[in-house]
Order: C-alpha cells, then sequence, then structure tokens
C-alpha cells in the first residue's frame, strides 16, 4: 500500500516562518549569440577558506597537497588551459568538517571551484558585461557540494537536524554513469573505491518524526512569545484557539504515523513541493518528486589519514547529454563549452589519485 501523507505546514497555527522563493533565472535575450572564436584565459585566483580553512599544520599541508593535485589535473584540460569562446577562472579551496553539523567523517575537506563564462555578441559587437556564469568544482572527500541540492530543513539551514541526525538534502537522484561511476542530477559524478554508498535515502518514518519534532518546537515557541495574561480577551480566545487547532494537527499526525506498516516507514521519502510551508509525502518516482537522502555516516573510512582521498567529487554542469542542469540555463554554447572540459579532463588521474 502506497501512503501519501499531506505535511501541509499552518503557518498561523504554529507560527512558522514564510520562506522566500527565488525566481527562476532566465536565459539571455536572443539578440546576443556566442563568440566562438575570442580567446579566453585561465586564471587562478586566490585560495578560499571557509570556516577559517584546516587549522592543525599537518592536517592544512594534506589539504594543500590534495588542492594541488587537483589543480595539476585540471590545468592539464585544454579546454581550461586554453579557452576559445569563453574564459575560466580557478581557486583552491580548503574546509573541515570538525564541529560542524555536517561532520561526516571526512576530517577536512579540499578541492578547486571555478568557473567559466562565455564571450557574448549583440549585434555583432563584443558585450563583456553579458557573459553569463557557469561555476563547477572538484573536490577530495566532500560529498556536501554534490551535486546542488536544497538542504531539507526543520529548523535552519547548514545547522543541525532537530533530530540529531546529519542534515538532509533534497532532489539528489542518479542519472546515470561516466567511466564505471554514477553521476547525480545530470552534472556531478563521484569517483571513489569505496563499497559504501555515499548516500542513504531517508526513511518515510524520520522525515515525519522530524515535522512532528519541528512542528512541536515552533509551537512551543509560539508559547514562549506571548504573554497571555496580558491578552484582552478576544486575543486570548483566537490563542486559545489556534492552540488547539495545532494541537489537533499534531495529534492527527502522530496518529498516522502510528497507523503506518513497517514497510511503509521504512519506505525511501520523497516530497513535492506544493508552495510555501506545504509539502506532500510522495513514492520517489512520482512527477515532482524530491528525495530525500543523506551523507552515509559509514562511507569514509575513519581509519585513514585525512590526506588519503577517499572519493572525489566533479561538478560539472551539462556533463550528461539529455539532461538539464539545476540552476543554470541550458544554453546551447554553455553546454559546448562544457562538454569540451569534460572530454579535456584527465579522468585516470583522478582515479589515480583515490585509494585502492
Amino acid at each position: 500500500m502506497r501512503i501519501v501523507v499531506r505535511a501541509r505546514r499552518h503557518a498561523a497555527s504554529i507560527g512558522m516562518l514564510v520562506a522566500s522563493a527565488a525566481s527562476p533565472r532566465t536565459g539571455f535575450a536572443q539578440e546576443w549569440r556566442a563568440d566562438e572564436t575570442r580567446h579566453g584565459t585561465l586564471t587562478v585566483a586566490t585560495d578560499d577558506h571557509p570556516g577559517g580553512g584546516v587549522h592543525d599544520p599537518s592536517a592544512r599541508r594534506a589539504a594543500a597537497a590534495l588542492a594541488d593535485s587537483l589543480l595539476s589535473v585540471l590545468r592539464r584540460d585544454p579546454a581550461l588551459s586554453s579557452p576559445i569562446g569563453y574564459t575560466v577562472s580557478l581557486h583552491r579551496v580548503a574546509g573541515s568538517n570538525s564541529g560542524d553539523a555536517r561532520a561526516d567523517g571526512a576530517r577536512f575537506y579540499a578541492g578547486v571551484s571555478g568557473a567559466f563564462w562565455g564571450f557574448l555578441l549583440k549585434d555583432g559587437a563584443p558585450e563583456p558585461e553579458a557573459s553569463g556564469k557557469t561555476p563547477f568544482d572538484a573536490y577530495v572527500n566532500n560529498l556536501w557540494a554534490c551535486p546542488y541540492s536544497e538542504d531539507y530543513a526543520i529548523e535552519a539551514r547548514g545547522k543541525s537536524m532537530i533530530d540529531g541526525g546529519l542534515p538532509i538534502l533534497a532532489g539528489i537522484r542518479r542519472t546515470g554513469e561516466l567511466r564505471g561511476h554514477p553521476i547525480y542530477n545530470g552534472q556531478c559524478i563521484v569517483l571513489t573505491n569505496r563499497r559504501e554508498p555515499p548516500f542513504l535515502p531517508v526513511s518515510r518514518e524520520r522525515y515525519l518524526k522530524l515535522e512532528l519534532l519541528g512542528m512541536r518546537a515552533k509551537l512551543d515557541a509560539f508559547r514562549r512569545q506571548i504573554d497571555y495574561d496580558k491578552l484582552d480577551p478576544n486575543m486570548r480566545a483566537a490563542y486559545d484557539n489556534s492552540l488547539e487547532e495545532s494541537n489537533r494537527i499534531i495529534t492527527a499526525r502522530a496518529a498516522e504515523l502510528e497507523r503506518m506498516s513497517a514497510a511503509d516507514r521504512a519506505a525511501p521519502a520523497a516530497v513535492r513541493q506544493n508552495g510555501v510551508d506545504d509539502s506532500t509525502l510522495v513514492a520517489p518516482d512520482e512527477d515532482g518528486a524530491a528525495p530525500l537522502v543523506t551523507i552515509n555516516p559509514a562511507f569514509f573510512d575513519r581509519s585513514l589519514p585525512g590526506g588519503v582521498a577517499q572519493v572525489i567529487t566533479v561538478n560539472l554542469p551539462f556533463v550528461q547529454a539529455g539532461v538539464t542542469p539545476q540552476r543554470t540555463p541550458d544554453e546551447p554554447a554553455r553546454r559546448a563549452h562544457a562538454e569540451k572540459i569534460r572530454d579535456g579532463l584527465d579522468w585516470a588521474a583522478l582515479e589515480r589519485m583515490l585509494r585502492p
């Protein structure tokens, strides 16, 4: 039996915050066309150290070595070192997950982040300000940036989930393979020799329990914001009705979970977003469904030194034909440039970086 559970959250009842929705970006105007004759350059910018970077000196040296190895492979790609029709910028990145909500077993991560900008013409003349940015990156021992996906968060993005588990990502779906390595969302290749899967589906049971925990937490916060004794009779009656309605919703949701069979509880969770604070728990293969996954806590071998490459993720929009990338306009020039980068990349060298 397929269980479809409505996960509508009631802002008025439990004091939910309303999240703003970003409008999708549109493509360039038709009068612009790609300039595929102009020679670009490769720029290596200043290093980036998110979260303060890696503090332990030996770990910092190991992270720098990993980033240098990746940068060396990328610089040998002719489509990056000698671009035509676009220009490229890269920079090394090293960061640590220690003490972070996303502590998944990797001591630190290192990589190269970059972007390419296509040259455009408007009415036959160069338009340097019209070029669109296409980001891409390659990381060692970091799965969180692969691929572009949305945090599914009950309380706030980037923080520990309310049940103490690793954060949940929405929308990660395996779509193909490259050299035997899985591609997710048509743009992220995961290279690894680990037998453990990098991502695990979130169960429907965990999803519903998180919803209940979040609703109760918001109801408690709502109570703390109100000085009940100072409310006039009309406001007090409205407050009492709101609490009663919220408790009714929570009780009904808990009863739904209690009635679910063991198989339904263990089934993978996916949601369809219907609007702000309104989602439906649906089958993962349903149109519009966003599967919910989390990083496998057993993926990384914690006995290995932090400088050992256990996984390399290459996030490159347009890497898979027939799949439109997320957050990047699907324009012919962008796709052609990305395909050149993909085809010129020394994938065998990346595979050799991984621990046997």
